[in-house]
């Protein structure tokens, strides 16, 4: 695979957190961002050691985005969920969109008797409290991410569909909703075997509005002689037509070559959970787990990041 884009660049303080600072924790994974009343917050997928512990979401706040204060109780687990969805257990793979002021957070839960992932919608407005909301997927649709309001009326999702068993290639699809709950208007957006550095399990985190389009960071595999080595990069969607892509990058953002990407739990995978960009300061910040333990950020400018998004 050809090596990264040099167009982001590894904080020298990474990783910013790692799983072996946190007792009884195994690993840390796909950190996903939002800014609330100028701090920096991350949700966090956390995997307990003891046993089949199920998968946690924890916060963590930082006033700079670099050093974060980890609280030391959940944010979502199972046992808080309301009657019906607590048989699902795990709770990982977040994705944060902000809405008129609320956050809605998209949350992979592990579809017990159906061995599949389905999406739980939730919101909250400080972080301090959730309200888990309704379903939205069934299982085999492992992932998805919320447009940062309407477009053309209809709120928008990017829908991550699951392959053939054993390993498919995966493809990304678009959805609509009049409001959150209801979703339909199902409409193909790229497969990922579009892409040199990813060739089956596509995700995609929440787009982010610019001029050129609609900027989705993404990730996925690439099987090679020494297994599977996850990439981090991007895909440019047309503004009016969510569903079109103007772009991709041909060379990956992000590769895993750091000591913390290459060796942990799982070595080299790389997942992001999300961006946050700054169309004035022409900055884009990506926060990403390595290898299932400790959590990174790579920097970069916004435009650069677009620019790297060519037509296919």
């Amino acid at each position: 695979m050809k090596k990264n884009s040099p167009v982001l660049t590894r904080h020298d303080g990474n990783p910013l957190l790692h799983a072996d600072t946190f007792p009884g924790l195994w690993g840390l994974a796909s950190p996903s961002p939002a800014v609330v009343a100028g701090k920096t917050v991350l949700l966090l997928s956390a995997h307990p050691c003891l046993g089949d512990a199920p998968k946690q979401t924890w916060v963590a706040t930082s006033d700079d985005g670099i050093a974060f204060d980890v609280r030391p109780e959940p944010f979502m687990a199972a046992a808080q969920l309301p009657e019906g969805l607590q048989e699902y257990g795990d709770l990982y793979d977040n994705r944060i969109t902000c809405i008129d002021g609320t956050y809605y957070i998209l949350t992979q839960l592990d579809a017990g008797k159906y061995d599949r992932s389905a999406v739980l919608l939730g919101r909250t407005t400080d972080f301090e409290s959730y309200e888990a909301m309704e379903l939205i997927s069934a299982p085999r649709d492992p992932g998805a991410s919320l447009f940062p309001g309407r477009v053309d009326g209809q709120y928008l999702r990017i829908v991550v569909r699951e392959g053939k068993a054993g390993g498919g290639a995966g493809a990304l699809w678009l959805c609509a909703s009049p409001d959150l709950l209801h979703w339909g208007d199902f409409r193909w957006i790229l497969a990922s075997h579009h892409m040199l550095w990813c060739k089956r399990a596509l995700s995609a985190t929440p787009p982010i509005a610019t001029e050129e389009g609609w900027l989705v960071i993404a990730h996925g595999v690439h099987d090679s002689i020494d297994g599977p080595h996850y990439a981090i990069g991007a895909l440019l969607l047309d503004r009016a037509k969510p569903d079109t892509v103007l772009g991709i990058t041909h060379t990956p953002l992000l590769t895993p070559e750091a000591p913390y990407e290459t060796a942990g739990h799982n070595d080299n995978r790389l997942a992001s959970g999300g961006a946050l960009a700054d169309a004035e300061k022409d900055e884009i910040t990506v926060y990403y787990s390595a290898a299932d333990t400790a959590i990174a950020v790579a920097t970069g400018k916004l435009s650069e990041v677009v620019a790297a998004c060519r037509p296919l």
